[in-house]
């Protein structure tokens, strides 16, 4: 029974090393020396195991935090999102792109050239969405859509609501945000008592 015990810890102690990340020869490994050095004793295998999972919590927790504090993201839309589907309110950031969404996905990773930096700057309002010229209540015309609408990759000047704006001279006004269409219904039931009667909302989608 006591042997059967020190196989579960030792079972246990493998799938916390494997955590880590590391080579599962190098888990073995850690394994089998830290099995060999306790000499299988339960105490000392029960101790291990509470010790290297403490390990795991605190750099979890270290590494995440450190994650998001720092500028790990190769756009403002991944780094500002919300759960809510709108951004962070009131952002101005100004941040380099390293490449865009071609280049994020793997097999495109060995063509050379394919990535091309470039400066993002991404502004939202009071309401977390990406507008930095109208309020809500002035705009003649609002857009409702997805990552397009968005521009999600794309830099303030050149999102879809700032280009409108330039070519008809309307006050544009952007309520979305990489989002799904239910959403849509979401975001304009929140502000249909902010938009004026003379509004035209258009709904656009990719």
């Amino acid at each position: 029974m006591k042997n059967l015990f020190n196989i579960l810890l030792i079972i246990l102690l493998f799938f916390l090393i494997s955590s880590f990340g590391l080579p599962i020869i190098i888990d073995l490994s850690l394994v089998a020396f830290l099995s060999y050095i306790l000499k299988f004793k339960s105490y000392s295998l029960v101790f291990t195991n509470f010790l290297v999972l403490i390990m795991s919590i605190f750099l979890n927790i270290f590494l995440i935090k450190n994650y998001y504090e720092n500028d790990n993201f190769y756009r403002a839309h991944e780094k500002f999102i919300t759960d809510k589907f709108i951004y962070k309110k009131n952002i101005t950031s100004n941040m380099v792109m390293p490449h865009g969404d071609i280049i994020a996905l793997e097999y495109c990773n060995k063509i050379e050239n394919l990535a091309k930096p470039r400066r993002q700057t991404f502004i939202t309002d009071q309401n977390g969405f990406r507008n930095d010229r109208f309020n809500i209540n002035d705009a003649e015309i609002i857009l409702v859509g997805d990552s397009f609408i968005a521009g999600s990759s794309n830099t303030q000047e050149d999102i879809p609501a700032n280009i409108l704006n330039k070519l008809n001279k309307k006050k544009v006004y952007a309520i979305t945000s990489v989002s799904r269409p239910q959403y849509y219904e979401y975001h304009l039931q929140n502000y249909l008592d902010k938009l004026s009667k003379n509004s035209i909302i258009l709904f656009c989608r990719e």
